[in-house]
C-alpha cells in the first residue's frame, strides 16, 4: 500500500508539473523548421507520406499515430501522450530508487529532475525522448534484477516486461543497440538458464515481428544516405583541417573536399561550434558522399590528423566535447524546443498545426532556460559532469580483484558505451541525443553507492 501510494505521488506530481508546462507550450514543441524530424514522422502518421525508417518507425506508430487514432486525429494527443508515458516510467524509477535506496535520495533526484531546464525537452516529440523513457526503464528493470540476485527475473510478467522495455529501447533509436547490447550481456549474468534462453529468444521474437512483419505490411521505405548520417566526425576533422589549415593538405585531401562540398561558398557557411551540420544540408553532395563510403572517409580523416593534427584535434573537440567536457560552452541550440523567442516553437507548415501557448509563460521559461545554461551549467547541461562523477564513484567503490564487483561493472558500462559510442557518429553537438544519461545515471549510482543487497 506503501508503494502504491509513493508512485501514484511521485507521477502525479511529475505529469502535474509537466502539464503545466504544456498547456504554457501547447501543443508542444514540433520545432523551428517546417522540415524537423516531428513535422515528418506527423506527415506519416496522418498518411500523407509512406512511412520511412529514416525516423524509426515504431516510434512513429508508437508516438503519433497510436495517440492520434485513440484520441480522434487530436494534435495535442502526441505530447499529451508522451507526457503520460515519461510521468508513469519516471515514477516507476522513483519508486525503485526509495525501495532500493532510500526515499531521501528518491526525492533529490525527483526536484533535481523537475527543476531542470533539460527536462522540457518532453514536450518535443523526438525518438531521443522515448529512446531514453525506455532505456531508464530497461535500466530500472537491471537495478532490481541486480539487488534481487536474479530473483525478479523469474517472475514472467516481469521477464516480458524486460523484453518489451529492452526491444523498444533498441528500435526507437538506430544507435540504440550501443546501449542494450551491453545490458543484456550484463543481465544475463544474473539470469537462470531459463531466464536467459527466454530473454534472448523473446527480445529476437518481437525484433522480428516489428521488423519482419509489421514493417513490410505497412511498406516501410529504407531511408536512404546512411554514410551521411553515420560519418560526421570524420568529415568534422576533414573539413575543419581544410578551413583551418588547408597548406598543410596534400591535394588529394583538397580535391576530395572540393567535390564533397561544390555548393555554394562553404566557407562563409562553416562554423567549428557547429561542427559539419552547419554546411552538411547547405554545402555537401549526398550522393558523392555515399559513393565514396565510410572507409575512404576515415581514411582521409586519419590522413589530416596526420597533416594538420591540431587544426583537426580542434575540430574533433568541438564536435565531441558535449559528451566529456565539463567546462565547454553550452551551444544555444542543443534542444531544438528553444532558441531564444516562443516563436520558434511550432513553424508554418501544411498541416495546420499552430503555437497556441501562453506567450508571456513561455518567455519565462525560455528566459529560465538560457540562463541556466550560463550560471548552473555545470548542474544542469554538461553530460561530462555526471560520467564524470560516475566514474569517481566506480573507481572508489568497486574492487576489480572481485568477481561480483566485475559483474556489478557490466551494469555500469552500457551507458558509457552509449554515450561515447554515440559521439562517434555525431554530426553536431546536439544535446538531446544524450538525454538517456540524466534518467539512468541515478540508478547506475544506486548501484555503486549501495553495498549490501535486499
Amino acid at each position: 500500500e506503501q508503494k502504491r501510494k509513493f508512485f501514484l505521488k511521485s507521477w502525479l506530481i511529475t505529469f502535474g508539473i509537466l502539464f503545466v508546462m504544456y498547456i504554457i507550450f501547447y501543443p508542444g514543441s514540433f520545432g523551428s523548421d517546417a522540415g524537423s524530424d516531428a513535422y515528418n514522422q506527423y506527415a506519416q502518421a496522418k498518411g500523407f507520406r509512406a512511412y520511412n525508417d529514416w525516423h524509426p518507425v515504431l516510434h512513429t506508430l508508437f508516438a503519433f499515430t497510436l495517440p492520434l487514432k485513440l484520441s480522434g486525429g487530436w494534435v495535442g494527443s502526441i505530447v499529451f501522450f508522451q507526457i503520460m508515458i515519461f510521468s508513469l516510467a519516471f515514477a516507476y524509477m522513483l519508486l525503485t530508487l526509495a525501495e532500493y535506496g532510500n526515499r531521501k535520495y528518491s526525492r533529490y533526484i525527483h526536484i533535481y529532475t523537475l527543476i531542470n531546464p533539460v527536462t522540457i525537452i518532453v514536450l518535443f516529440p523526438t525518438k531521443d525522448v522515448l529512446f531514453a523513457v525506455f532505456a531508464m526503464l530497461s535500466f530500472t528493470c537491471s537495478v532490481r534484477i541486480y539487488f534481487t540476485d536474479g530473483e525478479w527475473l523469474k517472475n514472467l510478467k516481469n521477464s516480458c516486461m524486460l523484453i518489451i522495455f529492452l526491444t523498444f529501447t533498441t528500435i526507437f533509436r538506430h544507435n540504440a543497440i550501443l546501449f542494450t547490447l551491453p545490458l543484456v550481456l550484463a543481465i544475463l549474468l544474473y539470469a537462470g538458464r531459463k531466464q536467459k534462453f527466454f530473454v534472448i529468444a523473446g527480445c529476437c521474437a518481437v525484433v522480428f515481428v516489428i521488423r519482419g512483419v509489421l514493417y513490410p505490411y505497412l511498406g516501410v521505405e529504407k531511408p536512404k544516405y546512411r554514410v551521411i548520417e553515420t560519418t560526421g566526425l570524420p568529415m568534422t576533422i576533414i573539413a575543419n583541417a581544410v578551413y583551418e589549415a588547408p597548406e598543410k593538405l596534400d591535394k588529394d585531401i583538397i580535391d576530395f573536399f572540393s567535390k564533397a562540398a561544390p555548393k555554394g561558398n562553404w566557407k562563409n557557411d562553416y562554423s567549428m561550434m557547429h561542427a559539419y551540420s552547419s554546411i552538411k544540408h547547405t554545402n555537401i553532395d549526398f550522393e558523392f558522399i555515399e559513393e565514396s563510403g565510410p572507409a575512404k572517409i576515415l581514411g582521409i580523416a586519419f590522413r589530416c590528423l596526420i597533416q594538420a593534427p591540431f587544426a583537426s584535434l580542434r575540430g574533433f573537440a568541438a564536435l565531441t566535447d558535449l559528451v566529456y567536457g565539463i567546462f565547454g560552452v553550452v551551444q544555444t541550440n542543443t534542444i531544438g524546443w528553444a532558441q531564444t523567442s516562443p516563436q520558434t516553437n511550432t513553424h508554418e507548415n501544411n498541416y495546420g498545426i499552430e503555437d497556441e501557448g501562453i506567450k508571456p509563460l513561455e518567455l519565462v521559461l525560455i528566459y529560465y532556460n538560457l540562463a541556466s545554461r550560463v550560471i548552473f551549467k555545470q548542474i544542469f547541461w554538461h553530460v561530462g559532469v555526471f560520467l564524470l562523477l560516475t566514474l569517481i564513484f566506480m573507481l572508489a567503490k568497486l574492487s576489480f580483484k572481485s568477481k561480483l564487483d566485475i559483474k556489478r561493472l557490466c551494469l555500469v558500462l552500457p551507458i558509457f558505451a552509449y554515450d561515447f559510442g554515440t559521439m562517434f557518429f555525431l554530426t553536431t553537438s546536439d544535446f538531446r541525443f544524450f538525454w538517456c544519461t540524466y534518467l539512468v545515471i541515478p540508478l547506475v549510482l544506486l548501484l555503486l553507492l549501495r553495498e549490501d543487497r535486499a
